[in-house]
């Protein structure tokens, strides 16, 4: 059961064990800035591999329950399906759900954790294997790995990497459960913590902010929603950065050097160094390339 790339790079890791009898994902849904149909990633790489594909609206309601009851499943692995299982549903198949999660649990509970890590300046995070219960991302945890997270790493590289984490560790996962040899552990609730959806107005840059912060955040949400600022009332991305840690007495958000070594601008505590800008509706360009079409001069400000 999942539907993004991340279930879609896990699917692909299982089907270097087995082949799943069928894959369950949300409805295609129109996206994009022409609305137009998007096919779920995990439907894609199903329908590859000719393994039976299922996307009902309302996975919780009692047609869906009864298909799912008839299939008898031996085991159920869920990533990034989207939608809260009902106890309903986990009746049915309760003692074969598990979840893969973006982290190192009880940490980052909810559908933005990989995000988030970043955007808080974690050094590391992970892969979690959990027992599904109906509380969000609460269930015992059956299998954890932790990976560093580097600095050049943004939100899809760390990503990938845990897509990749998540299939090294599925041979684990299926010898154990056949076996019967997991081990459940139960997560410290006082530890946990919430990772929720990100929007658009998240990306918006406060200079007010500390450099490293800013950095963070523009990695964080790189690729989606990404970061932004405005420059003379027009809207510019911020898709890379630097921090130059030396204070600088400028307002946050004045612009203190434009060169092709960067944008250097004020914050509240260090200076951050834009590498690469994309205008509305233009490409993503390099500092340098894209400051040979728009003029950013030492005084002027970013709001």
């Amino acid at each position: 059961m999942g539907t993004p790339a991340f279930a879609a790079g896990i699917l692909n890791g299982l089907l270097t064990i087995c082949k799943p009898i069928l894959v369950i994902t949300q409805p295609d849904r129109p996206a994009g800035r022409g609305m137009k149909i998007k096919v779920a990633e995990a439907k894609r790489v199903a329908m590859e591999h000719n393994i039976e594909v299922f996307s009902p609206e309302n996975i919780n309601s009692d047609e869906v329950i009864e298909f799912i009851s008839k299939k008898g499943f031996d085991l159920i692995l869920v990533a990034a399906y989207g939608k809260i299982l009902s106890q309903r549903f986990l009746d049915v198949n309760g003692k074969c759900i598990f979840n893969i999660h973006a982290s190192l649990l009880p940490k980052y509970r909810g559908p933005a954790p990989i995000n988030w890590a970043i955007i808080n300046g974690d050094e590391k995070t992970g892969i979690t294997f959990q027992k599904v219960v109906y509380k969000l991302d609460s269930g015992d945890i059956v299998l954890k790995r932790e990976i560093p997270i580097l600095r050049e790493d943004n939100a899809e590289i760390l990503h990938d990497k845990l897509v990749k984490l998540a299939c090294e560790m599925l041979p684990e996962f299926i010898e154990r459960f056949e076996s019967g040899t997991l081990v459940y552990e139960k997560q410290d609730e006082s530890l946990a913590t919430y990772a929720p959806v990100l929007k658009k107005e998240d990306g918006r840059l406060d200079f007010n902010k500390s450099a490293i912060e800013l950095f963070n955040r523009i990695r964080g949400l790189n690729p989606w929603p990404s970061t932004f600022t405005y420059y003379k009332g027009s809207l510019i991305k911020v898709l890379a950065a630097d921090v130059y840690e030396v204070h600088n007495p400028s307002a946050p958000g004045t612009i203190i050097e434009s060169s092709e070594r960067g944008i250097f601008v004020a914050t509240g505590e260090g200076v951050l160094i834009i590498k690469r800008l994309q205008k509305e509706g233009r490409n993503p360009l390099d500092v340098k390339d894209f400051l040979t079409g728009t003029r950013i001069l030492p005084g002027e400000r970013f709001d």
